[in-house]
């Protein structure tokens, strides 16, 4: 008697699939929300790593200035001590 059952659902499935009505079972809608909540957390994931690579661009940023101005201030020093000290003024 199950067998007999589960023909006609099998059959009735295919009918509908012949004339264009598709049916969703409950493993389908399952499996399409485990989907959904798995590309959730992966795009979480992928957020949380691309903010800490932007924290660390924004700090490379700042190292790098503030060191670019002491450069430039060293360097600046260096001429000025250079041209007050120099030889030919000995």
């Amino acid at each position: 008697m199950a067998i007999e059952a589960r023909f006609q659902s099998q059959k009735a499935r295919a009918e509908a699939l012949r004339d264009g009505v598709s049916f969703i079972t409950n493993t389908e809608i399952r499996l399409s929300l485990t989907i959904f909540k798995l590309f959730n957390a992966s795009v979480v994931v992928e957020r949380r790593l691309s903010t800490r690579l932007a924290q660390n661009v924004k700090l490379l940023t700042y190292v790098s200035i503030f060191y670019l101005l002491l450069a430039f201030c060293a360097v600046s020093s260096s001429i000025v001590i250079n041209s007050f000290f120099s030889l030919a003024k000995l």
